[in-house]
């Protein structure tokens, strides 16, 4: 019975995460910064997305900055996710961020 409920748990968390591929998302530019957006994503679902730092897996909030080793890689909307092609510093970040608002 145990190994039947861990199974079925293993089973849950593997699917509630999505990896996101981003050759399918789209190409943005904004002024010195470029960047990969996927679109179409759900609030409040794991992803995992590779950046400019590596693997990163965050969980999609509206109006969100995300750090990867300390380093900002990416910002998310309520359903798109704008992942840096590059490491930027985070005051051009803030100015993205404050550009789509």
């Amino acid at each position: 019975m145990l190994k039947l409920l861990i199974i079925y748990i293993l089973i849950i968390a593997a699917h509630s995460v999505t990896v996101l591929k981003m050759n399918t998302c789209q190409d943005h530019k904004h002024g010195p910064m470029e960047f990969k957006v996927c679109e179409k994503l759900n609030q409040y679902e794991k992803y995992y997305f590779e950046d400019a730092t590596g693997v990163n897996q965050i969980t999609l909030v509206e109006d969100r900055l995300y750090r990867n080793h300390n380093y900002y890689t990416a910002y998310s909307t309520d359903s798109q996710l704008y992942v840096g092609k590059r490491l930027y510093k985070k005051k051009d970040w803030y100015r993205f961020r404050e550009s789509l608002k």
